[in-house]
């Protein structure tokens, strides 16, 4: 049987390139007439090893791609690999050059949809009864099967626990605890939960001698904001801007639950099966973001009657002010009760 080569595209954001993982294993252990390779962000080389006839290309547009000249040179390298086919999965206007470069000479390609339109649409505010599109996961899915459409795929696709180095391990110290994650901030602030929510939530638990927090994000203002406010919590970790990329996803896999907003923390922790609660706020599970094989009950959302017009944003970027505080009419309390519900302390 001839392996057919195909060049996937997906180079950003960080989320949208988890989701792509678990299906990218489940496809692979039923389909072995495929070799892909896949093109993103060089961090997540790592991620991609174990799955079965996926190789990996780290693109980094920044430095090594500027402008139209780089997407001719990655054109070019591209080219050199001799692909049978390619499937964007990003949808940018980057994508939609190479493409133009790949149907030049010859070369087959397949988009998938990314329902820009129904999602416009969806985010309107008016008062609606909400719809469930498709999600990231069934959308990615479904391009492959325009590609071929006797692709299956097997459910449940996990992946397993990455073994702690001797600096994580040292770090975290105590085995014998709960370990809580939350990732509290977001590119956009309708996407963060307020710190001092957070606090409460920390100190619901002041008296479980058995239950401790790791805060993980990304740069000095956000290690700082986390060091201001827990840095005397004995029962607090802050890991912040003190791990490698590989690093940290190794201690969110140990996890035994993950508190996330809608971002790429809840899509990471989800890989390995840590339960994941998703705070949202002006965007919503709907629209197709929920993380891989969470259960509805782990989606918190803001209360529907109070805000009939969710969601009104997509990925978080709003019009109106007030759109920005909608995630802080949750209660730290209900978070608290999901989290005692999911360690089994109540």
């Amino acid at each position: 049987m001839i392996t057919k080569r195909i060049l996937i595209l997906r180079f950003s954001a960080l989320g949208d390139i988890l989701i792509l993982l678990p299906l990218l294993k489940s496809i692979q252990n039923k389909n072995t007439n495929y070799h892909f390779t896949v093109a993103s962000i060089p961090k997540l080389a790592f991620l991609f090893k174990d799955i079965p006839n996926v190789d990996f290309i780290g693109v980094e547009f920044k430095e090594n791609y500027k402008g139209f000249k780089g997407l001719i040179d990655l054109f070019h390298v591209f080219y050199g690999i001799k692909f049978d086919a390619v499937l964007d999965l990003h949808d940018v206007i980057r994508t939609k050059v190479l493409k133009l470069l790949f149907k030049m000479v010859g070369t087959p390609v397949f988009t998938f949809e990314k329902g820009r339109a129904e999602k416009k649409k969806l985010i309107k505010e008016t008062t609606k009864t909400l719809p469930k599109l498709p999600s990231t996961f069934e959308r990615y899915f479904a391009g492959f099967k325009a590609l071929d459409n006797e692709f299956e795929i097997i459910e449940n696709q996990l992946f397993d626990k990455i073994e702690l180095n001797e600096k994580c391990a040292k770090f975290k110290g105590d085995f014998d605890s709960k370990w809580i994650g939350i990732a509290p901030f977001s590119k956009h602030k309708s996407k963060e939960f307020s710190l001092e929510k957070i606090s409460k939530i920390v100190n619901s638990f002041s008296d479980k001698i058995d239950v401790k927090f790791i805060f993980f994000g990304y740069g000095d203002a956000e290690k700082n904001q986390i060091d201001s406010i827990f840095n005397d919590n004995e029962k607090v970790k802050n890991a912040i801007s003190k791990f490698t990329f590989e690093e940290e996803c190794a201690m969110i896999s140990n996890l035994d639950i993950m508190i996330s907003m809608d971002s790429a923390n809840g899509h990471l922790s989800a890989l390995f099966g840590v339960p994941t609660l998703t705070i949202w706020g002006a965007t919503h599970p709907v629209i197709g973001f929920k993380p891989y094989l969470q259960p509805t009950e782990n989606q918190i959302i803001p209360n529907l009657d109070s805000y009939p017009y969710l969601p009104v944003s997509i990925y978080g970027k709003v019009k109106k002010p007030e759109h920005e505080n909608i995630i802080n009419s949750i209660q730290p309390e209900q978070i608290v009760i999901k989290i005692e519900e999911v360690l089994k302390l109540r």
